[in-house]
Formats: structure tokens, sequence, C-alpha cells
């Protein structure tokens, strides 16, 4: 019983990597950014007009945006594209930060072939990506996902591809749960450094696919109960408020800057 008396010399190795910290906070911000969904508040001009309205006015901007090849209208939407994204109360920033960064990427993509084809024709690619990329990000910050997939049902989209939309967010929200949940134990069991991370990183992906195929399989007896046919009914509310004709004639401006230009 000597032995409980002594001290211990053991000193336990630093790790520098902090694989275990990285890992938890990116989890941490997918699960996050899932869950954000639920705590959307209609509070504000965007975050009011129906969710459907928002989702076809999202496609037909797209389209008349991949058709431009007028700079000065593309410019003239992003221009407005900017003042619709200030409107959002602590996301503008956000939205912001990524489409410039997006701008950015893409004009650093096409720039050499300003040099080697003397043209600079490409350089509206990148305004064509900003725009879309604000586009996508005010509907997903102002918009339910749930809303955004009983809205797809007026675009006759398939039920089985809703459907599968929306169990790849469930998926997405609970096995990223228990991949978080398995790096909290490995942490709590690690002193000094971890070694072999990305081989304990494939044995966490390994049992999440185990866990998700278990899953995926109770989910199909549960549907073969109850007697699920591939018809995914999802009630769709498209009365119209002040703040959707108001978008509606917003919209219209812009479509009809298309032609103008």
């Amino acid at each position: 019983m000597d032995w409980l008396f002594k001290e211990d010399d053991f000193t336990p190795k630093k790790d520098k990597d902090t694989f275990a910290d990285k890992t938890v906070k990116a989890l941490l911000s997918a699960a996050s950014n899932i869950r954000r969904q639920d705590f959307i508040e209609k509070k504000g001009f965007l975050y009011s007009v129906n969710p459907a309205l928002k989702l076809l006015s999202v496609f037909v901007l797209i389209f008349f945006i991949s058709l431009s090849k007028n700079i000065f209208f593309l410019l003239s939407l992003d221009s407005l594209l900017i003042i619709c994204t200030l409107l959002l109360k602590n996301s503008s920033g956000k939205v912001l930060y990524f489409s410039f960064a997006a701008f950015a990427f893409s004009l650093l993509m096409v720039f050499p072939s300003v040099f080697i084809y003397k043209s600079f024709s490409s350089l509206i690619i990148p305004v064509k990506v900003f725009a879309d990329i604000v586009i996508v990000n005010i509907l997903s910050i102002t918009t339910r996902w749930k809303d955004i997939t009983k809205s797809l049902k007026l675009i006759y989209v398939p039920d089985i591809f809703i459907f599968i939309l929306d169990i790849a967010i469930i998926y997405i929200y609970v096995l990223g749960d228990l991949a978080l949940n398995m790096i909290y134990a490995l942490k709590i069991r690690t002193i000094g450094k971890l070694d072999k991370k990305y081989s304990l990183l494939s044995n966490i992906i390994g049992n999440v696919f185990i866990q998700s195929k278990l899953m995926s399989d109770e989910m199909y007896s549960a549907m073969e109960l109850r007697g699920f046919t591939g018809e995914y009914k999802r009630e769709v509310n498209f009365k119209l408020n002040i703040y959707d004709f108001i978008f509606i004639l917003v919209i219209i401006f812009m479509i009809s800057s298309y032609f103008f230009f």
C-alpha cells in the first residue's frame, strides 16, 4: 500500500493540435444552424413574407440572373439585394461576408481569362455569383426549412423528393449529435496528447454510419406498418398580406429592369 503515498511523476504531453476542440466546434456550429431554423422570429419585412412566395421568387430571380449578360442590370440588382440584406436584423453581416467571399473567390478564378483572352466579359460571372449567394442566404435566414419543403409542393416537386429532404435534415442533426457525444466521451477520457487522431475519427464515422443504417431500417419498418404509399401530405398556406403585395412589387421591379437595361 506504500504506492498510494508516493507522488506521481507522470507529466502528460501537451497537444497543440486541439483536434477534439476543433471537431466539437464544427459539429456545434452545424447543429446550431439547424436548430436556429426553429426559432426564426417573424418580425420584419422579409420575415413576414409568405414562404411559398419567397421560394418562387428565388427561382425566378436566379433564372433571370443566369440569362442576363448586362452588367448594369446585374450591378443594380446587386445593389438592391444589398439593401434588402441590410433589412435583416442580426444576420446582415453574415450574409454579406459569405457573399463577398464567394464573389472574391469567383473573381480570382476568372481573373486570368482577362489577360489570356483580352476580354472583360468573364467578369460578369462573379457579379452573378454574388447575387445568387445573397438571394439564397436571405431565403435560408428568413424562412424555416419546414416552410421551404411545404412550398416545394406548389411547384410540383415529387413528394418522395420532399420527403427525402425533410428526413435528411433530421438525420444530419441526430447523427451530428451522436458524433458530438462521441467526441465529448473521447475528450473526457483523453489525458495529454491524443495520438492517432485520424484513426479515431474514422472509428467515429464508422459508428455513425452503423447507427444511421440501424435508424434507416427502423424507419423503413415503421413506414411499412403505417402503410406509407409515397404520398407526402403538407398543407400550404398561401394567404397573402400587405407584406406579400409589397414583396411582389419589388420582384416585379427587379424582373422588369431585366428588359429595360
